[in-house]
């Protein structure tokens, strides 16, 4: 049996946990999986595992025949890589990771290994009503979490590096989106992949844990001046579709290598993340923000979270007359 020697835990907003297991060998890996997404050391049970063992592992090996599609039912995955193994229980969903580390695969192959643990997570959180939406995810301490969403080059890093207190930004790329139970939804930071490939030290977190309420969506655009726009909200979904697949192309993609994946199931999961991203804009307020070069843009922003309180309060006040 192998001794797990590092224990950390991944929790989301609505109470799903993963507890990520550290075989001797492999914590140079997980310490840089942890220290990326900001986790804290916890040894409590959670609802899904993540193992991590060193390359030719014994237990690893055990591990991977007993695993294979015998009578329990669990699958091994195809690899996309050298050094990657996933394991997949159709019966209760769960997933079990065997990752060799310290392999002379170049300075990114972590990297992607940890891309790819987090594939697996993307899709329970589709199938649980959530979301991942390229864009940049700003948090006030009285109006809660605020996306800006849109494509590369448009400003969403620009926007985040600008922001004031007691604004803070908590991600610039890319935001995964979780329901809760209540039917609300809690936004997560997750890195930007491009400040991690081929740097030499991993001295960024996104703490990932760290979620906000999601109170509004902002399609960013540049304009000449500040102002947000409303707009035909029938072209939402749309629009957090295209955000969506912006987001998971490149983990559908391996997700379909992963688990051999048909046309019709990528159809099918393709439909579900429409599906919840109607339900989002059902929930969720969303605007136009057109966003000027120097300009305050967040004082708009303020700006539109006034009229629901003043006219709450206009109501109070009528009540008590």
């Amino acid at each position: 049996m192998t001794d797990y020697s590092l224990q950390y835990r991944l929790r989301l907003g609505n109470g799903d946990s993963w507890s990520i297991s550290i075989a001797p060998g492999s914590e140079e890996f997980g310490e840089k999986f942890a220290s990326l997404l900001g986790l804290d050391r916890d040894s409590s049970e959670c609802d899904h595992t993540i193992q991590i063992c060193p390359e030719y592992d014994e237990a690893r090996t055990r591990l991977i025949e007993s695993y294979s599609d015998g009578p329990s039912g669990n699958k091994v995955l195809n690899s996309p890589m050298k050094g990657f193994t996933g394991i997949y229980n159709p019966g209760t969903g769960n997933f079990t990771y065997l990752i060799s580390s310290g392999i002379d695969e170049g300075g990114d192959a972590d990297i992607i290994k940890i891309q790819l643990i987090l594939s697996n997570i993307f899709l329970h959180v589709i199938k649980q009503g959530g979301l991942v939406l390229h864009g940049a995810l700003l948090s006030h301490p009285v109006y809660g979490g605020v996306a800006l969403l849109a494509p590369g080059g448009t400003g969403k890093s620009t926007c985040a590096r600008r922001i004031v207190p007691p604004w803070t930004a908590l991600c610039d790329d890319m935001i995964l989106v979780v329901r809760t139970h209540s039917g609300s939804y809690s936004a997560h930071p997750l890195p930007t992949w491009s400040e991690v490939y081929g740097r030499v030290n991993w001295d960024r977190t996104w703490p990932i844990e760290s979620h906000v309420p999601m109170e509004r969506l902002y399609f960013l655009q540049r304009g000449k001046n500040d102002k947000i726009l409303t707009f035909d909200k029938v072209n939402v979904p749309l629009w957090l579709f295209e955000s969506g697949m912006q987001a998971l192309t490149w983990h559908l993609r391996n997700l379909q290598r992963l688990m051999d994946l048909d046309e019709r199931t990528q159809s099918d999961l393709k439909a579900l993340i429409f599906g919840n991203c109607c339900d989002i804009a059902l929930h969720v307020p969303s605007h136009i923000l057109k966003a000027a070069f120097g300009g305050q843009f967040w004082k708009h922003i303020e700006q539109n979270f006034f009229p629901a309180e003043k006219i709450g309060s206009m109501t109070q006040r009528e009540n008590l007359d």
